[in-house]
């Protein structure tokens, strides 16, 4: 797992005690190479949604992570 994949699971694992919903942090998101260039990472967790785009995973997964707060 990849610095900026342990910052996610660190950010879902928050949201996910906020709004008290248990299960694996790593059900709750996805990153997806969308073509050549472009990778699509989201997060749902409950009724909270967050979305990003990236030329790469690691771009995808730190826009993902800035998208949660």
């Amino acid at each position: 797992m990849t610095k900026q994949e342990k910052a996610l699971v660190e950010k879902v694992t928050a949201v996910m005690l906020r709004k008290k919903i248990e299960g694996n942090p790593e059900d709750f998101y996805l990153i997806e190479k969308k073509s050549t260039n472009n990778y699509s990472g989201t997060v749902t967790i409950g009724n909270f949604t967050a979305e990003s785009q990236g030329k790469d995973i690691k771009t995808a997964v730190k826009n993902l992570t800035k998208e949660i707060k």
